[in-house]
């Protein structure tokens, strides 16, 4: 999963459920797990066709105002320095292979902790 901080997403006029992606650092589209420059939420064909054929309500596509507040909020991580001290954890943590016994590396397991999604 890539943090919410390295990219926003942000709304296409005219063209419903659809955004563009975009990363405050290029090097954000040579990641593996990099997602498409641009986003276009749909139901496929067959699952409306499944749910109209079991009688049940289709699927809601995500909601244009959630996904324009997690576009400000990585806005705000990006310029309150929040995504520079991300960028610090992730580079620690790729040096790091034990934790130290004196307690010294504690900031770095809970700044990886918060990290995992809730009920992950």
């Amino acid at each position: 999963m890539l943090p919410p901080c390295l990219y926003s997403v942000l709304y296409i006029p005219l063209q419903p459920h659809t955004y563009n992606v975009c990363a405050r650092n290029p090097l954000f589209w040579e990641m593996p797990d990099s997602p498409r420059k641009q986003v276009k939420f749909e139901i496929p064909a067959e699952v409306i066709a499944d749910y109209e054929a079991r009688h049940l309500p289709l699927p809601s596509l995500p909601d244009p105002d959630l996904i324009a507040l997690h576009a400000a909020c990585a806005r705000v991580a990006y310029l309150s320095g929040a995504a520079e001290h991300f960028d610090r954890v992730q580079e620690e943590s790729e040096d790091i292979y034990v934790l130290a016994s004196d307690g010294g590396s504690a900031d770095l397991l809970s700044s990886l902790l918060d990290l995992i999604p809730v009920g992950a």
